[in-house]
């Protein structure tokens, strides 16, 4: 046993929820790498009913977003980005999940509000990556029409 073993506070110590918490969250990382995706997504929805106050939970909520990509829910991806845009508001995530909106939109064929997502973006954080990006993808859709 450590001298010091009880002086000082441990860091990162999780308590039986988080751990709990941190195992099920481990669980979803790893089924998704093994691209088993139609196993993360119970996982992930039961995470977030069992743990809505978890600070695990946003990053449980982008693999579930990105899963139901993979899967091509796009209608769900759409609805986790929206929770995750509320959850962070005009925060650097904030709008990457905005602009993960208006992407999702755009392959759902709505290119209405998609455009009008990239606009939004681009006027609320003009120098930011995430404006260059939406840029891009308004310049690209004009394209294509």
């Amino acid at each position: 046993m450590s001298l010091f073993a009880g002086v000082y506070p441990q860091k990162n110590i999780l308590n039986e929820g988080e751990k709990q918490e941190k195992i099920l969250l481990s669980l979803a990382q790893t089924l998704y790498a093994e691209k088993e995706y139609m196993q993360v997504i119970p996982i992930l929805n039961d995470f977030a009913d069992l743990y809505p106050e978890s600070h695990f939970l946003i990053r449980a909520m982008e693999i579930l977003a990105v899963t139901y990509e993979k899967v091509q829910m796009f209608d769900k991806a759409l609805a986790t980005y929206e929770k995750l845009y509320q959850i962070s508001g005009l925060t650097g995530n904030g709008l990457d999940y905005y602009y993960n909106q208006a992407r999702i939109l755009y392959i759902m064929g709505d290119e209405k509000k998609s455009n009008k997502i990239y606009n939004d973006i681009i006027n609320l954080s003009p120098d930011s990556h995430i404006a260059r990006k939406a840029k891009i993808n308004q310049d690209l859709s004009t394209l294509f029409q």
